[in-house]
């Protein structure tokens, strides 16, 4: 797990290979980079609502608005690499005043101290990540799979 600017959380762990049919991994090469895109995208898309949901699910409801604002925010391809962007809410989603010291999402995901006492985060958005993985993986596996099926058979007139 990195840390980049702006204390967001990163979790990188997927690393796919596309196993499938000659004819499959064909079309896919064969295909355009913009539709090899528009296919990892919208996979992408459905195979992070697992996360999101596990996340709302992991979430510790105190007032709920936690728990309501998660969301997939982005999905983009840069460089041969997929991005997704799971979310909680805005500072004003979240009723937290502007000029607050801390933010809530980000101390109930990694703890905080205060003085001398340390407060254990709970993890609720890295937990989702481990535990949605499997149902992650086979979503993308078959969202790209229709997706090149369905350019194979728009390339090829199949019916």
């Amino acid at each position: 797990m990195a840390r980049p600017k702006g204390g967001a959380v990163t979790l990188s762990g997927f690393d796919i290979s596309m196993v499938g049919t000659e004819e499959l991994r064909r079309a896919f090469s064969e295909a355009s980079d913009h539709l090899q895109k528009e296919i990892l995208v919208e996979a992408f898309k459905e195979a992070a609502a697992p996360i999101a949901d596990k996340a709302q699910a992991n979430a510790p409801v105190e007032t709920g608005k936690l728990r309501s604002t998660i969301r997939v925010t982005k999905v983009s391809v840069k460089r041969s690499r997929v991005q997704i962007s799971i979310r909680t809410g805005t500072r004003a989603e979240m009723g937290i005043a502007r000029d607050s010291k801390g933010y809530y999402p980000a101390h109930v995901e990694l703890g905080y101290k205060r003085g001398k006492r340390v407060f254990p985060g709970k993890a609720y958005l890295r937990r989702a990540f481990r535990e949605a993985q499997p149902r992650v993986l086979q979503l993308l596996k078959d969202k790209i799979r229709e997706g090149l099926v369905a350019a194979f058979k728009a390339k090829t007139g199949a019916a």
